[in-house]
Parts: C-alpha cells; structure tokens; sequence
C-alpha cells in the first residue's frame, strides 16, 4: 500500500540534507569572505538566534524558506537557485560590472565597522568580568589578610600566658 506521507517525507530529508551542506559551503565562503566572524555571526546578521541556526545546520532542523532567504542576503553574490536546488554556481558572477568590489573587500584583513563594534563590545564584557573577579579575589584577599592579623595576635596572647 502507497503511503504517500513517509516518501514525501524521506524526499525532504533528502533535500534538506543536500541544501545543509551547500549552507555549510556559503557560511565557509562568508567566512574567507570576512562577511561574517563566525555560524553565530551570521545568526544575528540573518536576525536568528544562533542556538536554531546551531540546530539547523546540524540536521536537527528543517531548513524554512526564510532561513535560505536570509542566508543568501548576507552577500549579493549568492545564487538562491545554487543553494535550494544546485543549479548554477553558488557565487553570481555579474560581469556587466568587474568594478563591483568594495575596497573594504579587496583587503583580507579589513572588517565591517558592525564586526568591529561587535569585537570591542566583547572584549569590553570579558574585561569587566575579569574586572568584577580580581575586586572579588581583593576583598577575599583583605579578609584573609585581616584573619591572618586576628590570629597572629591571639598566637602573641597565648605565648604570654
């Protein structure tokens, strides 16, 4: 007996299997892009909480059309038809236009001011972590030191008695 359900099903894990990995292709080609830092990078850029792109790009997830939509906004240059049925190349050459690359682009190491801002805003929280931890380990420290002298002058009043 024909169960339509299970094969349509299975046809669909097939395909999100195969557009999986061609995501994974585009987020490697962001990356030596320096479009994004990282799979959370692009979460937030795509406006997505980084814990269900984690779990789509895993094959936890089933891959919606906004997702591909969003991943591809990333960068001009992605082929939708490339990532949802492989035609094509996954970068859209535009050759009416070879001048189309940005200077930031053309150097390697630049970053977009949102990484920068990104970067800094990081570093800032694990410097004030750090911050609040060494306060800890002073006031821990001065009531040591304060225990130490307690019981230094105890020692001191039982050595006379």
């Amino acid at each position: 007996m024909y169960k339509p359900n299970e094969n349509l099903n299975d046809c669909y894990v097939i395909m999100d299997d195969e557009i999986r990995n061609r995501a994974k292709k585009i987020i490697a080609w962001l990356k030596d892009e320096r479009i994004i830092l990282s799979q959370k990078d692009a979460a937030e850029k795509m406006q997505y909480n980084p814990c269900v792109v984690s779990t789509i790009m895993s094959g936890n997830g089933k891959i919606s059309d906004r997702f591909v939509r969003k991943l591809c906004s990333l960068s001009p240059k992605l082929n939708v038809d490339w990532l949802l049925r492989g035609e094509g190349e996954m970068i859209v050459n535009d050759s009416s236009d070879t001048s189309a690359v940005e200077p930031e682009q053309s150097n390697p190491f630049s970053l977009d001011n949102e990484s920068l801002v990104r970067i800094i805003e990081g570093q800032t929280n694990v410097i004030n972590f750090v911050m609040d931890y060494l306060q800890k380990i002073e006031i821990e420290n001065r009531q040591i030191r304060d225990e130490l002298k307690k019981l230094r002058s105890e020692i001191k009043e039982l050595e006379k008695a």
